[in-house]
């Protein structure tokens, strides 16, 4: 009876051996893996699609054309965690801005003749707005060594956002003047979703790792608020980024 018990216990280790090392090798390398502080500059291309009703659409056309994208920024910190050999969840704070600009000519109601015409050199003038944001991204990045200080990296964000105010400006020959000010038309919760590919490179007799993405960045709710049209900001552009294990 103890042998064929003792038999049996021999067999199930033999047996589960080499996947129970496997765990404890994995194990160890998550544990060897240090929790990173990830900071991050983007300058993207950003502007809208929107829709609306068929008695609407001429509208949107018509103001589609007087307006061109514009290049905005977003700022972000994050605190990433390992939680395989190459995989690394993050979770931080980010500021974000969307919109677009229109170059016109500009005429004033001061240079008005009475008669119809106006009177007076017509200048040229410049118009943006840019709807500002704050985020709690939610980042899942996958990360491995192709090189002796170079990684390649891939990342999908997820991020919670809440609108915090429209910043117009406007310039031209003669004025100035700009404005921030939180729309009513515009919803105060929204999600973006975010995708990167690029490389982190270690430098050297440094802590500090730097990254180079491509990012494209996604509205996935409705910009407007109660509104017959729907409109979804988007932007492309290029990210740049240190990082340093803790």
């Amino acid at each position: 009876m103890f042998s064929s018990s003792l038999f049996c216990l021999i067999l199930i280790m033999s047996k589960f051996q080499f996947p129970f090392l496997l765990f404890i090798f994995s194990i160890q390398l998550i544990c060897a893996q240090k929790d990173e502080i990830v900071l991050g500059f983007e300058t993207l291309y950003t502007s809208s699609t929107r829709n609306g009703p068929e008695d609407l659409q001429w509208l949107l056309d018509l103001t589609d054309e007087n307006r061109s994208p514009t290049i905005s920024i977003g700022l972000e910190v994050l605190y990433q965690k390992p939680v395989s050999k190459h995989l690394k969840l993050g979770i931080g704070l980010k500021y974000s801005k969307f919109g677009f600009h229109r170059h016109f000519e500009a005429r004033y109601p001061m240079q008005h003749s009475g008669n119809g015409t106006f009177e007076g050199e017509i200048e040229q003038a410049y118009f943006r707005v840019q709807d500002e944001f704050i985020e709690a991204p939610i980042r899942f990045e996958y990360q491995k060594r192709v090189f002796k200080s170079w990684r390649f990296l891939s990342a999908f964000t997820l991020s919670p956002t809440y609108y915090i105010g429209t910043r117009s400006k406007f310039k031209s020959d003669s004025y100035y003047s700009w404005n921030f000010h939180r729309s009513q038309f515009i919803s105060d919760v929204h999600a973006i979703g975010s995708i990167e590919i690029g490389c982190s490179k270690d430098i050297a007799h440094s802590p500090w790792k730097i990254n180079f993405c491509a990012v494209s960045r996604h509205f996935l709710t409705n910009l407007p608020k109660d509104a017959p049209v729907s409109e979804y900001l988007y932007g492309v552009g290029i990210k740049l980024g240190l990082r340093r294990e803790l």
